[in-house]
């Protein structure tokens, strides 16, 4: 009885140590969470797309927040612009290689994550999980065993699903129909078969700060100049990268 009892103590011990170091992200992997650093010199930051359009899709990220220790974008802060109700969306990176003219290394999606309440017009929403980790992405980038470069993972919403069942995909601006701020909620609200985005103001007034992880020694987030609209909110063991013009939300708190 004492030998058994001793055995699925082991057992139990053993697979608490293998899970310990394991996060489940929302594409069903585990992400290794390392506290070491990556051999080699680098910089590592995870900002919202600002690419061309980014402002008229129908829902817009404003704010990234990643963690320290693992390296992993861990909140995500939305608004929806359009007229109709957001039920679920898609979150969409792309690793880009700062020092290769901005060359795209690797994409992905996330699964469809549905809202526990669908966003109207206007509203906006927090989500907190593990997104995606550089740890997860960075091994073809090295070079002789170590890592080199400066690197950025962009955070998009790549996927729409309304409440009327309706879809939309990025890249296909064809279904929306982009229109002039001063429209009426009412109108925004209305039922109707078209997509109707008022496209989010981003301020021309902006510090122009992007949150960087350099991995030292020491390790550590610096809030360094950009020529992007946005700005840099750093908490030590976190940091966020804000759109000037945004909403306030739970990202550019250090709670």
């Amino acid at each position: 009885m004492k030998i058994t009892t001793f055995i699925m103590a082991l057992i139990l011990f053993v697979g608490l140590l293998l899970f310990a170091g394991n996060v489940l992200d929302f594409n069903g992997n585990k992400t290794q969470a390392l506290s070491s650093d990556i051999p080699g010199k680098w910089t590592f930051s995870a900002r919202p797309d600002m690419d061309e359009g980014f402002n008229t899709r129908p829902v817009i990220v404003w704010s990234i927040k990643t963690t320290k220790k693992t390296l992993t974008v861990s909140g995500i802060f939305i608004e929806n612009l359009s007229n109709k109700k957001v039920s679920a969306v898609t979150i969409g990176w792309k690793l880009i290689d700062n020092a290769e003219n901005s060359v795209v290394q690797q994409t992905g999606n996330t699964k469809l994550l549905r809202l526990e309440e669908s966003l109207e017009h206007k509203s906006t929403k927090y989500l907190e999980g593990d997104f995606i980790s550089f740890y997860d992405v960075y091994k073809p980038l090295l070079k002789k065993g170590k890592l080199e470069g400066d690197y950025s993972i962009k955070i998009f919403v790549s996927e729409v699903q309304f409440a009327d069942k309706s879809l939309w995909k990025l890249g296909q601006n064809e279904k929306v129909e982009v229109i002039s701020d001063g429209v009426t909620d009412s109108f925004m609200k209305a039922s109707s078969e078209t997509l109707y985005v008022i496209p989010a103001i981003v301020s021309g007034v902006c510090p122009k700060q992007e949150c960087k992880y350099e991995s030292g020694p020491p390790a550590l987030y610096t809030c360094n100049g950009t020529q992007s609209d946005q700005y840099c909110t750093n908490c030590v063991t976190s940091c966020c990268n804000t759109i000037c013009g945004s909403p306030p939300n739970q990202c550019q708190s250090c709670n």
